[in-house]
């Protein structure tokens, strides 16, 4: 068994800024249709909420996993248990991310798990947890692609790939 530890980004926060910028602009909307046009109050209007969406975002999207592989799938702490069978589809970022190293991983069941690092150290993670899940997704790839030579025993006895799902390509 393999055991990986490691902090990322929970990107799915971004909605709380997007909402601050929503509820700015309400409130600069109903400041106006009021005739409240006094700068303090248009300030706080604008800012106030923006700025504690941003103050959430950050405060929410750090996370932290704790990943343990078998031959059958993984467990993990943020996520919980997932067996290979589970998996639909796992792709990288794609243009609308912006953190170049994450892994997006669709499950048949419709969730979703994603993680976003930052190559450099950041806010949410470090150089060291970057290099933990380029050696998290190393293993998982290996994993997989025993399980599918051989579903359930995580091993080869044939030789022969048995097919199985596009997850793990």
């Amino acid at each position: 068994m393999n055991h990986f530890s490691f902090k990322f980004q929970y990107v799915r926060v971004a909605w709380y800024v997007i909402g601050g910028f929503l509820v700015s602009a309400l409130f600069v909307f109903l400041a106006v249709i009021f005739d409240i046009v006094i700068l303090p109050v248009m300030l706080t209007a604008m800012f106030a909420p923006m700025i504690t969406a941003i103050w959430i975002a950050v405060k929410k999207g750090k996370a932290r996993d704790s990943i343990t592989l078998d031959n059958n799938g993984f467990s993990s702490a943020y996520y919980g248990q997932v067996d290979f069978t589970d998996i639909k589809t796992i792709s990288g970022p794609n243009i609308w991310v912006q953190t170049p190293i994450a892994m997006i991983m669709k499950l048949h069941s419709g969730r979703k798990l994603i993680w976003a690092l930052s190559d450099k150290s950041s806010l949410y993670n470090s150089t060291e947890d970057v290099r933990v899940f380029k050696d998290f997704a190393e293993a998982l790839a290996k994993k997989m692609d025993l399980y599918y030579e051989n579903p359930g025993t995580g091993t080869n006895t044939t030789g022969e790939a048995s097919g199985g799902s596009d997850a793990h390509s």
